[in-house]
């Protein structure tokens, strides 16, 4: 794995990763677990394009899902991080019918 840059920022939404900080408009969410930061930080990375779960899980718990099942932690802490941030489902942290999850910035 390579390593990751030491920043991402996508539209408002700007992510420190040495600090594990999420800075959105100007106001800092540093509540975020590590896996729950790690996951936005790969979909910010990826944005806007669609990343399954297994891949998500791959790349943010590093292996392989062990089950079907197991892929569920990805929805679990995709809605703990939509939670946390005050993002509603069709915000930023999109799900794809069929394809995943993207994150994609809000019009404006």
């Amino acid at each position: 794995r390579e390593a990751p840059p030491p920043r991402v920022e996508v539209g408002g939404l700007e992510l420190d990763y040495a600090r594990k900080l999420v800075n959105l408009a100007g106001k800092d969410y540093p509540h975020l677990t590590p896996k729950e930061f790690e996951l936005l930080f790969f979909l910010a990375r990826r944005t806007p394009n669609p990343t399954d779960r297994a891949c998500v899980y791959r790349e943010v718990w590093g292996v392989e899902a062990p089950s079907d099942g197991a892929l569920k932690t990805v929805e679990v802490h995709v809605r703990r991080v939509r939670l946390k941030l005050g993002w509603r489902s069709d915000q930023w942290l999109v799900s794809v019918s069929g394809r995943g999850y993207a994150l994609i910035p809000p019009k404006r």
